[in-house]
């Protein structure tokens, strides 16, 4: 998916530079591809510590705030339409680690679960 995203921004004749080491430097599809492929198994990692833990619910909120925390870095070391596109490669990999590692450590309908519990006409009389 970021590699298919990395492709389309580089049809669209945008070259992402960051900085890297000190020096601006061209983001290629070998740094896409390793970034995306430790961010997975990083939110892997920390999904599967959740479910053991039996806090899997926290996943999606602690996978939105370390999205958020990740977009620090292409706003800090990328300036113009490279900054938006390393942020465009950032939410798309993360809104598929997100949902992706949702559907997998979360039961089907743990939502409406959750909210049913809440509500006081579910409560017994």
């Amino acid at each position: 998916m970021a590699l298919v995203i990395y492709g389309l921004i580089r049809w669209l004749w945008v070259t992402p530079i960051a900085e890297m080491n000190g020096e601006d430097k061209i983001v290629d599809w070998a740094n896409v591809a390793i970034v995306t492929i430790l961010a997975g198994v990083i939110a892997w990692g920390i999904a599967i510590l959740l479910q053991r833990a039996g806090k899997a619910r926290w996943w999606p909120f602690i996978g939105s705030t370390a999205l958020a925390i990740s977009i620090i870095g292409p706003s800090y070391l990328a300036d113009g339409a490279s900054a938006v596109a390393l942020i465009l490669l950032h939410v798309a990999v993360a809104v598929v680690l997100i949902v992706g590692m949702t559907r997998v450590i979360l039961p089907v309908g743990w939502w409406e679960q959750s909210h049913q519990a809440s509500e006081p006409s579910s409560l017994p009389r």
